[in-house]
């Protein structure tokens, strides 16, 4: 009876690993599908930003606008599709944070101009071991997610700070 336990327990095993391969494999290929897509939309994104850059009315102006929130979501979706394989896309340097938020702030300085956005930066000036893309990501979709979700009435206050946790530097 042990040995039958044992060959259903082994077979069982094998069964389920084959499964989880099966969806592993699923999971690769979407991935580097996403990647391969992203990598392929960028450049009519880029043509199009170009032209707009190139051709100035309000028209092309507004589609700039436009353009400016599809190549966010398109970063969106290459970060969500490597989010579960950060040991290839991740690289922990040493980063100023001052420089890191001034830059996430850059990069939404004409949507934060719009919504009439007052920014306060305090105490920043702390070296942290990150990686530098990946922070920008995140304060770009806080950054958006504030500006999406504001309240008409009055302007956005942003206040970035930090607080020093034993060996931790927490950006607020």
């Amino acid at each position: 009876e042990g040995e039958l336990l044992c060959r259903v327990l082994y077979e069982c095993s094998k069964a389920m690993a084959d499964e989880v391969l099966v969806y592993k494999n699923r999971s690769k290929d979407y991935r580097e599908y996403i990647e391969a897509w992203v990598h392929e939309i960028k450049t009519p994104i880029a043509c199009a930003a170009l032209i707009c850059e190139n051709h100035k009315t309000p028209a092309t102006k507004s589609l700039q606008e436009e353009i400016a929130k599809i190549e966010n979501f398109v970063e969106q979706a290459l970060y969500y599709a490597r989010s579960n394989y950060v040991e290839k896309d991740y690289s922990v340097l040493p980063c100023n944070l001052r420089d890191l938020v001034s830059n996430a702030l850059k990069l939404h300085a004409k949507q934060l101009i719009e919504n009439k956005t007052v920014i306060e930066m305090r105490q920043l000036n702390h070296t942290v071991y990150t990686d530098d893309k990946w922070v920008q990501f995140m304060l770009g979709q806080i950054l958006l997610n504030a500006m999406k979700y504001q309240s008409p009435k009055r302007p956005l206050r942003l206040t970035f700070t930090t607080r020093r946790q034993t060996q931790q530097i927490c950006l607020l």
